[in-house]
């Protein structure tokens, strides 16, 4: 439980990845003209 707590600041599971990090994001359409 010790180790939880001092890692769940990194830990993604907790705390998320923002889009930038994420590799699973969906890629950027084109947009024709």
């Amino acid at each position: 439980l010790d180790y939880c707590e001092k890692h769940k600041a990194t830990d993604t599971l907790v705390s998320g990845t923002t889009d930038a990090q994420n590799p699973f994001r969906e890629k950027k359409g084109c947009t024709l003209i």
